[in-house]
């Protein structure tokens, strides 16, 4: 039983180093692209990377591994990432300025945002879990991202509920930020996600 136990520790100091680990690589890589570029491919390769631990590859080698993905989605995370980020910003700002108009095409404006926000907070949530699953490209990722999120509203709502358990977590520990929170929230976003496509890969089966 004391042999379990400390091959329990072992495993588990294992795992929490690799996390700090692919966190590193992710903040490392992201400044390679100088942020701008660097930030989305950075964060289709740890979700790549943490794909490969769910499916029980667990001694891929981290940096060559990252670096492969880093460069095979660095066009595509880049384009989806920005495309979802100007689009984000576009709406927030009309939001803003149909506000201040009072008319019929302000008020129609502020109505018509809530489910254009809705659709944009479902993109975020599944498109790189979408990119790093499946063969696919472009706008047919934004299209599953969607149809997953809608078909599987449980695992959207456990999405939610994991930036939410995350959040206070991090305001308890602030120093957990810079060490863990990504890879952390990434594994959760990851184990979530692929159980709502289980169903979709059985059928494809």
């Amino acid at each position: 039983m004391g042999s379990t136990f400390s091959e329990k520790i072992y495993e588990g100091t294992g795992w929490l180093v690799k996390l700090v680990y692919v966190q590193l690589l992710f903040l490392l890589f992201s400044l390679l692209g100088f942020i701008l570029f660097g930030l989305f491919p950075a964060s289709a390769a740890l979700f790549a990377i943490v794909r490969q631990w769910l499916l029980g590859h667990h001694e891929v080698p981290l940096f060559r591994a990252f670096w492969s993905y880093f460069k095979e989605y660095f066009v595509q995370a880049n384009v989806l990432g920005w495309f979802l980020s100007i689009a984000s910003f576009a709406i927030a700002f009309y939001f803003f300025m149909f506000r201040e108009i009072e008319s019929g095409w302000g008020t129609m404006f502020v109505y018509l945002w809530f489910p254009i926000t809705i659709l944009l907070l479902l993109l975020w949530a599944f498109w790189l879990p979408v990119l790093v699953h499946y063969e696919i490209k472009g706008l047919r990722v934004l299209k599953l991202a969607v149809y997953t999120a809608i078909l599987r509203p449980l695992h959207t709502v456990g999405f939610v509920v994991l930036m939410i358990v995350l959040y206070y977590w991090s305001l308890i520990l602030p120093g957990f930020i810079p060490i863990l929170n990504i890879s952390l929230l990434v594994f959760g976003w990851m184990w979530i996600a692929r159980h709502s496509f289980r169903k979709f890969d059985e059928k494809a089966a």
